[in-house]
């Protein structure tokens, strides 16, 4: 990879079909990251091989603080990207062939719609906010489906799934 820390993992990997190729969006951080982000690859088939176009978005180009957890959905015609973690669910315009945002890297901020805000005051609170989201389209209808509490404590994990509903991606 070009970006990020070469030590960084990669992780909850997003695949869709654009167009004629595929998109594979994945987290790349660590643990505790203060700038983790979101990479994209293409290619013919859901297979690979695939092309790598490097970073898409990181949480300094976003403004949405835990920058993983990547889902490309597409809504009214158009490709977005959700993603975020426990600081906030962000949704952002990608461009037709699914590798930059809509917007460029520059302005993005001013283009991110949060699903979910930011009500942490800057601390993580596993308890109110989620992680890992995922959204489907039902008859006309939203499904938002989000991680809560704490996914990596073995047995006395309280990892858990909530679901809402709404009539339209934003919520």
């Amino acid at each position: 990879l070009d970006w990020g820390d070469k030590n960084a993992g990669v992780w909850a990997p997003s695949v869709i079909k654009v167009g004629d190729n595929y998109c594979y969006y994945y987290s790349l951080s660590l643990w505790g990251d203060s700038n983790p982000g979101i990479g994209v690859a293409t290619s013919p088939t859901p297979y690979g091989p695939w092309t790598h176009h490097g970073k898409l978005l990181d949480s300094v180009t976003s403004g949405v603080k835990n920058s993983i957890d990547p889902q490309p959905i597409y809504y009214e015609g158009k490709l977005y990207l959700i993603w975020g973690s426990f600081f906030g669910i962000g949704a952002v315009e990608l461009t037709d062939d699914g590798t930059e945002v809509f917007w460029g890297m520059d302005n993005m901020k001013d283009h991110v719609t949060y699903l979910i805000p930011d009500n942490s005051g800057g601390e993580m609170d596993i308890e109110i906010n989620y992680e890992g989201s995922y959204v489907i389209e039902r008859n006309g209808e939203f499904f938002y489906f989000g991680s809560q509490g704490t996914c990596c404590s073995g047995r006395i994990s309280t990892y858990r799934v909530k679901v809402g509903k709404a009539d339209n991606l934003f919520g």
